[in-house]
């Protein structure tokens, strides 16, 4: 039987995950696969237990996976980690560092991609608008980016971004998807942002970006 460590292209991705037993969905980012083992960087102050058992589903770049699995390890083994940390108002950045280990149950299913993948890409910097407002790469995708901001941007504006990372500097048009509010800082803003058409030059350095991670 395959093992979830054959998916390598999972490794960094976005992942959401359904708790069987209540129809909770979380998600979380996909940070190591080890035999049928799954460690996650988890981003919600559900309370979990190990014992729980959740359905899976991510989209990577080359295909979605599905599949069970039974949490093994969350925070202190107990679930008490997340509670305290929900419990204190910290943010879904903080709760994105909360490592969560699955193995998994029974069998892998390989589907075609259902969407635009992403992956979390905290080592780069974004430049939005005529202001040049200065963002945090938080997350990548084919066709799109997230970004932590210092300033709030109208959903569905037009902003000209460049994005500055190992792969080198992306300049282009794109469209505020979402702008939410993070916790209590007057200065942080979660925005997505969808990709308008790159030129040649610029489209290869951004999929030269999602070949690194």
């Amino acid at each position: 039987m395959a093992t979830i460590a054959l998916y390598q292209d999972l490794v960094g991705a976005r992942a959401s995950f359904q708790r069987l037993r209540d129809a909770k969905i979380l998600h979380g980012w996909v940070d190591g696969l080890d035999g049928n083992f799954v460690t996650l960087k988890a981003n919600s102050a559900v309370v979990l237990a190990p014992g729980d058992r959740f359905a899976f589903r991510s989209s990577c770049l080359s295909g979605d996976v599905a599949f069970e699995a039974t949490l093994r390890q969350c925070g202190s083994d107990d679930g008490v980690t997340l509670l305290a940390l929900a419990s204190k108002g910290r943010t879904m950045l903080d709760l994105e560092e909360q490592t969560l280990v699955f193995e998994v149950d029974g069998r892998i299913t390989s589907l075609p991609v259902s969407g635009d993948p992403r992956y979390l890409c905290l080592d780069g910097t974004a430049c939005l608008g005529d202001d040049g407002v200065e963002a945090s790469l938080r997350d990548i995708s084919p066709g799109g980016l997230g970004v932590l901001s210092p300033s709030p941007i109208r959903r569905g504006e037009s902003v000209r971004i460049s994005v500055f990372t190992t792969a080198g500097r992306v300049v282009g048009d794109a469209e505020v998807r979402y702008c939410r509010k993070v916790g209590e800082s007057p200065e942080a803003y979660r925005i997505g942002l969808k990709l308008g058409e790159l030129d040649r030059v610029n489209r290869a350095r951004w999929n030269s970006l999602l070949g690194r991670k």
